[in-house]
């Protein structure tokens, strides 16, 4: 009948779906992360855990690979997440960078976290644990002005890349 084959195609139609996002997001999520990782210290023994917790999932080659992450749509969304993450900034490679680009790097994350922008709200919704709190935020902000010499001025100056 007329309605039997509507409903074959429908259902071609979503297995195809299904089939193409889930083909897409195993292409784009990054399966093994690359071997290059960061030992040393980024602002501080106290700062950094947080930093770990909070920023390294996405923006360092110490991805955790969380079980969801096989779902089609998780996998294409965590995928270009991590990818656009550590092209932005890469902890990993932290030792590479000149003193002038980590202050810049820090900066920013400042100012994104201050946002409510990092992590990410989709990255939030699961990992509650990656919330970053106002004693944290200060914490990080005390040690970036210790180590690069961020000041105040500069979290507040409003840049419009960024925005």
């Amino acid at each position: 009948t007329m309605m039997r084959g509507w409903l074959v195609r429908l259902g071609i139609g979503a297995a195809v779906v299904f089939l193409a996002a889930w083909g897409i997001g195993e292409a784009v999520y990054p399966h093994a992360a690359p071997p290059q990782r960061y030992a040393g210290i980024v602002l501080s023994p106290a700062s950094d855990p947080v930093l770990r917790r909070a920023c390294f999932d996405c923006h360092s080659n110490e991805t955790h690979h969380y079980w969801y992450r096989h779902l089609p749509t998780a996998a294409l969304l965590m995928g270009l997440d991590i990818r656009n993450g550590r092209d932005e900034l890469n902890f990993s490679r932290w030792a590479e960078m000149g003193p002038d680009a980590q202050r810049r790097a820090i900066l920013r994350s400042l100012r994104q976290i201050r946002r409510d922008r990092m992590p990410v709200w989709q990255y939030r919704l699961l990992h509650r644990q990656a919330r970053v709190s106002s004693a944290e935020l200060a914490q990080l902000e005390r040690d970036a002005q210790q180590r690069f010499g961020i000041t105040e001025a500069d979290l507040t100056r409003r840049r419009h890349h960024e925005d």
